[in-house]
């Protein structure tokens, strides 16, 4: 026993830089395997939305609670629409500055 102690006190900062090493390792599995159960997740949830097909979801005939409400075309058509951000940047730029 007394030799791991005379090894461990000759040799401090190689056997703490091995322990940190082993950390930072187990760090990188612990987030690694936290980053691929986020990506599995977002996929299945992409695969369930892909599933319901468009033309269901228009109609409101779909499975979940995020889908267009079954009048969007008439919401849509009755919404005002409004010129590009850059259309009405360049009309801006062109008229006169005296006003």
């Amino acid at each position: 026993m007394s030799e791991i102690l005379d090894f461990v006190q000759s040799y401090w900062f190689e056997t703490g830089s091995l322990f940190m090493q082993f950390a930072i390792l187990a760090t990188l599995i612990w987030i690694g395997r936290k980053a691929l159960r986020a990506i599995q997740t977002a996929q299945e949830e992409a695969d369930a939305r892909r599933s319901v097909s468009f033309s269901e979801a228009i109609r409101g005939q779909g499975g979940s609670s995020e889908e267009l409400p079954a009048t969007w075309p008439e919401q849509a058509a009755a919404r005002p629409r409004r010129p590009p951000v850059w259309r009405r940047m360049a009309r801006w730029l062109q008229t006169p500055a005296g006003n």
